[in-house]
């Protein structure tokens, strides 16, 4: 956090210049902001990426956890996701009070988490060719990277719904708590039925109803119930408006994919079966 507010703050002389210039190729201001923006998160996450190899490479009780591109994605995400979860959050509750702020209100917390989401997309689209996925599962993070970049990238262009894609974004929370399950799995390979595991697990699978199977539903009727009963979606151009269902839809169906395998794991562990969990990594 403090890094992105560093070099928001000590290149804003360079944004600006480059703003200018950007917006006569892009047509509009805002365009250009969210373009440099955008290309600053990327330099921040990929500084995170190599910070978290480093570590991988240099930090002997890491590198002896299992495969380098796993352990090193799994360092990344540690502290990513809660950073990201809470500007989601932030943004969400900041833009949620009227119709107008929810179509066309931005904040500093909004502008940030769509960029961070976006830049750490892009990075990650190398990660996912390196990690061993199985082809179904790699086929869905393709998807659902494709999806949701050209989602948030249009939603920086033409500078509306931001609170929904942070809403949408709230989501991320879930995976703090998977993450988690990974580190526990990681360094607890022969012990798959502690305290910290059952809890865990717990909070993963409630997170998850609350984050993702109730919100992308709520996300859909606050979205359509805006548009019937205001005229601020008169404003978005036929693809972006169809779009943001598109995705949300997707969302919420490989949501509902990934969740039966944590529904089992959970019961596993309330069980005390002995076969471990058999989770696929969300994105």
């Amino acid at each position: 956090y403090s890094f992105c507010t560093l070099l928001t703050r000590y290149t804003r002389p360079m944004t600006a210049f480059f703003g200018d210039s950007l917006e006569e190729v892009l047509g509009s201001e805002r365009a250009a902001m969210a373009l440099v923006g955008l290309s600053q998160k990327i330099v921040f996450v990929s500084c995170m990426y190599a910070v978290s190899w480093f570590v991988v490479r240099n930090v002997g009780s890491i590198r002896k956890l299992g495969d380098p591109w796993n352990t090193f994605d799994l360092v990344f995400s540690m502290p990513f996701y809660p950073l990201l979860a809470y500007f989601a959050l932030s943004g969400a509750y900041g833009l949620s009070d009227s119709p107008a702020t929810r179509w066309t209100g931005i904040s500093y917390e909004a502008s940030t988490f769509i960029e961070l989401y976006t830049a750490k997309s892009i990075v990650h689209f190398v990660v996912i060719f390196k990690q061993g996925l199985t082809p179904s599962f790699l086929c869905s993070n393709i998807i659902h990277h494709l999806t949701t970049i050209t989602c948030c990238v249009n939603i920086l262009r033409h500078g509306m719904c931001y609170y929904f894609c942070c809403l949408d974004g709230c989501c991320e929370v879930t995976n703090i708590f998977l993450t988690f399950l990974y580190v526990l799995k990681a360094t607890k390979t022969d012990r798959t039925h502690t305290t910290a595991h059952g809890v865990n697990g717990f909070l993963l699978w409630v997170t998850f109803v609350i984050f993702r199977m109730m919100l992308f539903p709520y996300m859909l009727f606050q979205y359509i119930d805006d548009t019937l009963r205001t005229n601020y979606a008169d404003t978005l151009d036929t693809f972006s408006y169809s779009f943001n269902i598109v995705v949300t839809v997707v969302l919420f169906l490989l949501s509902v994919s990934w969740f039966i395998p944590i529904t089992k794991g959970l019961l596993k562990v309330v069980f005390r079966k002995d076969d471990g969990w058999q989770l696929k990594k969300q994105q």
